[in-house]
Protein backbone atom coordinates (compact mmCIF):
# COMPACT_ATOMS: atom_id res chain seq x y z
CA UNK A 1 0.00 0.00 0.00
CA UNK A 2 3.03 2.37 0.57
CA UNK A 3 3.18 3.59 -3.43
CA UNK A 4 6.37 5.34 -3.19
CA UNK A 5 8.61 3.14 -1.25
CA UNK A 6 11.71 2.46 -3.18
CA UNK A 7 12.64 6.05 -4.91
CA UNK A 8 15.93 6.99 -5.44
CA UNK A 9 16.56 11.03 -5.02
CA UNK A 10 17.11 11.14 -8.85
CA UNK A 11 13.82 9.73 -9.52
CA UNK A 12 10.26 11.53 -10.18
CA UNK A 13 8.13 10.32 -8.04
CA UNK A 14 5.50 8.99 -10.54
CA UNK A 15 8.57 6.23 -11.59
CA UNK A 16 7.70 4.40 -8.53
CA UNK A 17 6.76 1.27 -9.13
CA UNK A 18 3.66 0.91 -6.72
CA UNK A 19 4.66 -2.25 -5.32
CA UNK A 20 1.74 -4.52 -4.63
CA UNK A 21 -0.52 -1.28 -4.51
CA UNK A 22 -3.35 -2.49 -6.97
CA UNK A 23 -3.60 -6.10 -5.28
CA UNK A 24 -3.17 -4.67 -1.47
CA UNK A 25 -6.45 -2.27 -2.48
CA UNK A 26 -8.37 -5.22 -3.77
CA UNK A 27 -7.61 -7.07 -1.17
CA UNK A 28 -8.89 -4.31 1.50
CA UNK A 29 -11.29 -3.93 0.05
CA UNK A 30 -12.80 -7.41 -0.04
CA UNK A 31 -11.49 -8.06 3.82
CA UNK A 32 -13.98 -4.94 3.75
CA UNK A 33 -16.64 -6.10 2.32
CA UNK A 34 -16.37 -9.58 4.29
CA UNK A 35 -15.27 -9.11 7.54
CA UNK A 36 -15.46 -5.91 8.64
CA UNK A 37 -13.10 -2.89 9.52
CA UNK A 38 -11.43 -4.21 12.33
CA UNK A 39 -9.69 -7.61 10.84
CA UNK A 40 -8.50 -4.52 8.47
CA UNK A 41 -6.81 -2.78 11.58
CA UNK A 42 -5.36 -5.54 13.04
CA UNK A 43 -3.93 -7.22 9.61
CA UNK A 44 -2.17 -3.66 9.22
CA UNK A 45 0.03 -4.34 11.69
CA UNK A 46 2.73 -6.64 9.88
CA UNK A 47 1.96 -5.12 6.34
CA UNK A 48 2.83 -1.70 7.26
CA UNK A 49 6.07 -3.32 9.72
CA UNK A 50 7.27 -4.84 6.24
CA UNK A 51 7.20 -1.63 4.60
CA UNK A 52 8.82 -0.16 7.54
CA UNK A 53 11.56 -2.24 7.90
CA UNK A 54 12.29 -3.09 4.04
CA UNK A 55 11.46 -0.06 2.29
CA UNK A 56 14.61 2.18 3.21
CA UNK A 57 14.07 5.24 0.84
CA UNK A 58 10.66 5.43 2.20
CA UNK A 59 11.81 5.52 5.86
CA UNK A 60 14.73 8.01 4.70
CA UNK A 61 11.55 10.44 3.46
CA UNK A 62 9.49 10.14 6.83
CA UNK A 63 12.38 11.10 8.95
CA UNK A 64 13.21 13.85 6.84
CA UNK A 65 9.89 15.55 6.52
CA UNK A 66 9.92 14.89 10.48
CA UNK A 67 12.92 16.61 11.03
CA UNK A 68 12.32 19.65 9.10
CA UNK A 69 8.85 19.79 10.82
CA UNK A 70 10.58 19.30 14.17
CA UNK A 71 13.08 22.08 13.60
CA UNK A 72 10.63 24.68 12.64
CA UNK A 73 7.95 24.06 15.36
CA UNK A 74 9.83 22.99 18.25
CA UNK A 75 7.05 23.31 20.51
CA UNK A 76 5.39 20.09 18.45
CA UNK A 77 8.13 18.00 20.55
CA UNK A 78 8.48 16.04 17.96
CA UNK A 79 11.49 13.79 18.27
CA UNK A 80 13.32 11.53 15.39
CA UNK A 81 13.43 8.23 16.17
CA UNK A 82 12.04 4.67 14.66
CA UNK A 83 9.20 4.71 16.41
CA UNK A 84 7.87 8.06 15.06
CA UNK A 85 8.44 7.37 11.26
CA UNK A 86 6.96 3.95 12.28
CA UNK A 87 3.91 5.75 13.75
CA UNK A 88 4.24 7.79 10.60
CA UNK A 89 3.88 4.83 8.64
CA UNK A 90 0.38 3.88 10.63
CA UNK A 91 -1.07 6.81 9.74
CA UNK A 92 -0.83 6.59 6.60
CA UNK A 93 -2.23 3.11 6.23
CA UNK A 94 -5.17 4.38 8.41
CA UNK A 95 -5.83 6.54 6.10
CA UNK A 96 -6.03 4.48 3.34
CA UNK A 97 -8.68 2.19 5.17
CA UNK A 98 -10.83 5.63 5.53
CA UNK A 99 -10.24 6.18 2.19
CA UNK A 100 -11.48 2.93 1.03
CA UNK A 101 -14.93 3.10 3.33
CA UNK A 102 -15.64 6.52 1.81
CA UNK A 103 -15.62 5.05 -1.43
CA UNK A 104 -18.04 2.30 0.31
CA UNK A 105 -20.14 4.60 1.95
CA UNK A 106 -19.38 2.71 5.20
CA UNK A 107 -18.06 6.07 6.88
CA UNK A 108 -20.56 8.30 8.34
CA UNK A 109 -20.50 11.61 6.44
CA UNK A 110 -22.51 12.87 8.55
CA UNK A 111 -20.11 13.65 11.08
CA UNK A 112 -17.99 15.48 8.46
CA UNK A 113 -16.98 18.81 9.91
CA UNK A 114 -16.35 21.97 7.81
CA UNK A 115 -14.31 25.12 7.97
CA UNK A 116 -15.65 28.17 5.54
CA UNK A 117 -18.12 25.82 3.73
CA UNK A 118 -19.72 28.66 2.81
CA UNK A 119 -16.91 29.30 0.32
CA UNK A 120 -17.42 26.33 -1.62
CA UNK A 121 -21.33 26.35 -1.25
CA UNK A 122 -21.29 30.02 -2.90
CA UNK A 123 -20.05 28.53 -5.91
CA UNK A 124 -23.03 25.58 -5.90
CA UNK A 125 -25.59 29.00 -5.20
CA UNK A 126 -24.16 30.81 -8.29
CA UNK A 127 -23.43 28.38 -10.68
CA UNK A 128 -19.72 28.43 -10.94
CA UNK A 129 -17.19 26.61 -10.86
CA UNK A 130 -13.52 26.61 -9.71
CA UNK A 131 -10.60 24.93 -9.24
CA UNK A 132 -9.90 22.71 -6.10
CA UNK A 133 -5.91 22.91 -5.35
CA UNK A 134 -5.39 19.75 -2.59
CA UNK A 135 -2.62 18.02 -1.58
CA UNK A 136 -1.43 14.29 -0.03
CA UNK A 137 -1.66 15.44 3.34
CA UNK A 138 -4.43 14.20 5.27
CA UNK A 139 -7.56 12.78 3.17
CA UNK A 140 -8.78 14.21 0.24
CA UNK A 141 -10.59 11.38 -0.44
CA UNK A 142 -13.30 12.92 1.94
CA UNK A 143 -14.31 14.87 -0.26
CA UNK A 144 -16.21 12.36 -1.88
CA UNK A 145 -18.85 13.04 1.40
CA UNK A 146 -19.83 16.62 -0.53
CA UNK A 147 -22.31 14.80 -2.99
CA UNK A 148 -24.01 13.41 -0.12
CA UNK A 149 -23.71 16.75 1.52
CA UNK A 150 -24.30 19.25 -1.17
CA UNK A 151 -26.70 17.76 -3.86
CA UNK A 152 -25.75 18.43 -7.39
CA UNK A 153 -22.27 18.65 -6.64
CA UNK A 154 -19.94 17.28 -9.29
CA UNK A 155 -16.29 16.58 -8.60
CA UNK A 156 -13.59 15.76 -10.98
CA UNK A 157 -10.54 14.84 -9.96
CA UNK A 158 -7.13 15.16 -11.99
CA UNK A 159 -4.67 12.63 -11.44
CA UNK A 160 -1.77 11.17 -13.03
CA UNK A 161 -1.17 7.66 -12.31
CA UNK A 162 -3.03 4.95 -13.94
CA UNK A 163 -3.03 3.10 -10.39
CA UNK A 164 -5.82 5.59 -9.57
CA UNK A 165 -8.00 4.88 -12.39
CA UNK A 166 -7.75 0.91 -11.61
CA UNK A 167 -8.85 2.17 -7.93
CA UNK A 168 -11.79 4.03 -8.91
CA UNK A 169 -12.70 1.54 -11.42
CA UNK A 170 -12.82 -1.10 -8.62
CA UNK A 171 -15.07 0.43 -6.41
CA UNK A 172 -16.91 2.80 -9.10
CA UNK A 173 -20.03 -0.07 -9.08
CA UNK A 174 -20.22 0.41 -5.01
CA UNK A 175 -22.10 3.60 -4.78
CA UNK A 176 -24.46 5.00 -7.47
CA UNK A 177 -24.62 8.19 -6.34
CA UNK A 178 -20.87 8.72 -6.69
CA UNK A 179 -20.36 12.04 -8.21
CA UNK A 180 -16.42 12.06 -8.54
CA UNK A 181 -14.93 11.92 -11.44
CA UNK A 182 -11.30 10.81 -11.71
CA UNK A 183 -9.17 11.72 -15.12
CA UNK A 184 -6.15 10.79 -16.14
CA UNK A 185 -3.94 13.47 -17.23
CA UNK A 186 0.10 13.20 -18.04
CA UNK A 187 0.14 16.81 -19.71
CA UNK A 188 -2.42 19.65 -19.89
CA UNK A 189 -2.57 19.91 -23.60
CA UNK A 190 -5.41 22.00 -25.48
CA UNK A 191 -7.99 19.44 -25.67
CA UNK A 192 -7.63 18.91 -21.70
CA UNK A 193 -8.46 22.47 -21.29
CA UNK A 194 -11.52 22.63 -23.53
CA UNK A 195 -12.36 19.56 -21.88
CA UNK A 196 -12.05 21.03 -18.36
CA UNK A 197 -13.36 24.18 -19.67
CA UNK A 198 -16.65 22.84 -20.15
CA UNK A 199 -16.64 21.32 -16.65
CA UNK A 200 -16.08 24.41 -15.00
CA UNK A 201 -18.29 26.79 -16.95
CA UNK A 202 -20.95 23.79 -16.43
CA UNK A 203 -20.45 24.73 -12.12
CA UNK A 204 -18.31 21.86 -12.17
CA UNK A 205 -15.08 21.64 -9.88
CA UNK A 206 -11.94 20.33 -10.86
CA UNK A 207 -9.57 19.11 -8.31
CA UNK A 208 -5.56 18.78 -8.36
CA UNK A 209 -2.94 18.40 -6.20
CA UNK A 210 -0.25 21.67 -5.74
CA UNK A 211 2.17 19.37 -3.82
CA UNK A 212 3.52 16.97 -6.50
CA UNK A 213 5.37 18.06 -10.21
CA UNK A 214 3.46 16.20 -12.99
CA UNK A 215 4.94 13.65 -15.36
CA UNK A 216 7.04 15.54 -17.79
CA UNK A 217 6.61 18.67 -16.32
CA UNK A 218 9.77 21.16 -15.79
CA UNK A 219 7.07 24.00 -14.85
CA UNK A 220 8.44 24.70 -10.83
CA UNK A 221 9.02 27.13 -9.02
CA UNK A 222 11.07 27.01 -5.52
CA UNK A 223 9.04 27.77 -2.28
CA UNK A 224 10.00 27.86 1.34
CA UNK A 225 8.67 24.93 2.97
CA UNK A 226 9.26 23.74 6.60
CA UNK A 227 12.39 25.90 6.47
CA UNK A 228 13.73 24.19 3.35
CA UNK A 229 13.54 25.41 0.04
CA UNK A 230 11.32 22.88 -2.36
CA UNK A 231 10.01 22.63 -5.93
CA UNK A 232 6.52 23.00 -5.93
CA UNK A 233 4.37 22.48 -9.73
CA UNK A 234 3.15 25.83 -11.50
CA UNK A 235 0.43 23.87 -13.09
CA UNK A 236 -2.64 24.61 -11.18
CA UNK A 237 -1.81 28.33 -11.47
CA UNK A 238 -1.18 28.09 -15.38
CA UNK A 239 -4.62 26.02 -15.36
CA UNK A 240 -6.97 28.73 -13.59
CA UNK A 241 -5.24 30.72 -15.71
CA UNK A 242 -6.29 29.36 -18.80
CA UNK A 243 -9.63 27.99 -17.91
CA UNK A 244 -10.37 31.68 -16.08
CA UNK A 245 -11.61 30.46 -12.59
CA UNK A 246 -11.20 30.97 -9.24
CA UNK A 247 -9.05 28.63 -6.90
CA UNK A 248 -9.65 27.61 -3.61
CA UNK A 249 -7.91 25.65 -1.27
CA UNK A 250 -9.07 22.35 -0.20
CA UNK A 251 -7.37 20.02 3.35
CA UNK A 252 -9.25 17.66 4.79
CA UNK A 253 -7.55 16.68 8.25
CA UNK A 254 -8.47 14.06 10.70
CA UNK A 255 -8.55 14.92 14.47
CA UNK A 256 -10.15 12.88 16.86
CA UNK A 257 -11.43 10.01 14.80
CA UNK A 258 -13.77 13.29 12.81
CA UNK A 259 -12.73 14.82 9.96
CA UNK A 260 -12.72 18.55 9.06
CA UNK A 261 -12.66 19.91 5.77
CA UNK A 262 -11.14 23.37 4.83
CA UNK A 263 -12.04 25.53 2.26
CA UNK A 264 -9.72 28.82 1.82
CA UNK A 265 -10.28 31.46 -0.45
CA UNK A 266 -6.90 31.35 -2.66
CA UNK A 267 -7.30 33.75 -6.12
CA UNK A 268 -10.19 35.25 -7.29
CA UNK A 269 -8.40 34.72 -10.87
CA UNK A 270 -5.00 34.08 -12.27
CA UNK A 271 -4.41 37.20 -14.70
CA UNK A 272 -2.64 36.46 -18.08
CA UNK A 273 0.29 38.38 -17.96
CA UNK A 274 3.28 38.30 -20.31
CA UNK A 275 5.91 39.93 -18.18
CA UNK A 276 7.10 38.61 -14.66
CA UNK A 277 4.90 35.55 -14.96
CA UNK A 278 7.09 33.45 -12.87
CA UNK A 279 7.56 36.34 -10.38
CA UNK A 280 3.43 35.68 -10.11
CA UNK A 281 3.53 31.98 -10.28
CA UNK A 282 6.70 31.93 -7.50
CA UNK A 283 4.08 33.95 -5.35
CA UNK A 284 1.49 31.50 -5.62
CA UNK A 285 3.83 28.92 -5.09
CA UNK A 286 5.17 30.34 -1.73
CA UNK A 287 1.15 31.29 -0.28
CA UNK A 288 0.48 27.57 -1.12
CA UNK A 289 3.09 26.09 0.47
CA UNK A 290 2.73 28.40 3.49
CA UNK A 291 -0.37 26.93 3.90
CA UNK A 292 0.33 23.44 3.47
CA UNK A 293 2.94 23.40 6.20
CA UNK A 294 0.28 25.35 8.30
CA UNK A 295 -2.07 21.71 7.65
CA UNK A 296 1.47 19.97 8.46
CA UNK A 297 1.64 21.67 11.37
CA UNK A 298 -1.94 20.92 12.60
CA UNK A 299 -1.90 17.12 11.91
CA UNK A 300 1.84 15.90 11.36
CA UNK A 301 1.65 12.40 11.04
CA UNK A 302 -0.97 13.04 8.45
CA UNK A 303 1.95 13.59 5.52
CA UNK A 304 1.66 11.38 2.59
CA UNK A 305 4.37 11.85 0.68
CA UNK A 306 6.92 9.42 1.07
CA UNK A 307 9.52 10.27 -1.43
CA UNK A 308 12.37 12.83 -1.25
CA UNK A 309 10.17 15.82 -0.89
CA UNK A 310 12.85 18.29 -1.45
CA UNK A 311 14.51 16.90 -4.42
CA UNK A 312 11.64 16.10 -6.00
CA UNK A 313 13.28 17.36 -9.42
CA UNK A 314 16.46 15.13 -8.86
CA UNK A 315 18.39 17.96 -7.60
Amino acid sequence: MMSSSGIGNSQHWADVKEAGAGIGMKALYYILVIFGVIPVYIALYPVILYFFLFKAAARRASREYLENLAVCYPELKIKSSSLIVFKHFLQFANLIVDKVQVWMGRLNIKDLEFSGKQIFTEHINNGTGALLVGSHHGNIEVCRGLSRQVPGVKINVLVHTKHALKFNSLLSGVDASNRMNLIQVTEIDPATIIFLKEKIDGGEFVVIAGDRIPISSDSTQQAEFLGRRADFPVGPYVLAMLLGCPIVLIFCIKNAGRYTMYFEKFADKVKRVRRDRDVVFADLAQRYAKRLEHYCKLAPLQWGNFFPFWSQKGN
